[in-house]
């Protein structure tokens, strides 16, 4: 008897094998995605920190225009529309940039706006009311020079080409 209580126990509840329950996690919430894309650019030259208190130079971290090496090529409409835009994370000290073609200045207008919470800065190149305007299938180079607080330097060339 003792022993049909223990094979009706086993056959009850299981005769101990290890069975793995694997369940199935939903899947991760969609991520939004920005309507501007994170800026990565080439740095030329150095960059040396002039205060040991904050040794990082300026960082763009947002922008509506970026360097491709896969020929990606930009509307020129609304950048002539809007402008070119960079955000950057740091307050500045000294904004120098110009936009050229060819090794000519277009003479494109610098207007930088300060973020309500002074932590970052944000600076536009835009067309004179006139022009010169962006043209479709060009090449263009924006070089910038970007000084922060402190003195930390971060200069760019940023390649752009528009598209046909």
């Amino acid at each position: 008897m003792k022993y049909l209580l223990m094979v009706l126990a086993i056959l009850m509840f299981g005769c101990g094998t290890d069975t793995e329950v694997i369940e199935k996690m939903p899947p991760a919430p969609e991520q939004p995605k920005p309507n501007t894309k994170v800026f990565v650019v080439y740095e030329i030259g150095p960059t040396v920190p002039a205060d040991p208190g904050d040794p990082d130079p300026p960082r763009i971290i947002k922008s509506n225009v970026y360097p491709n090496p896969e020929g990606f090529a930009f509307s020129p409409l609304p950048l002539n529309r809007d402008g070119i835009f960079f955000d950057f994370n740091e307050d500045l000290n000294r904004v120098v940039i110009d936009l050229s073609m060819d090794g000519e200045s277009l003479g494109w207008v610098t207007n930088t706006i300060r973020s309500a919470n002074k932590i970052s800065i944000s600076i536009t190149l835009t067309a004179p009311e006139n022009g010169p305007f962006l043209k479709h299938n060009k090449e263009y180079l924006i070089d910038l020079l970007v000084e922060d607080m402190t003195g930390d330097k971060l200069e760019l060339e940023i390649p752009l080409r528009t598209s046909l």
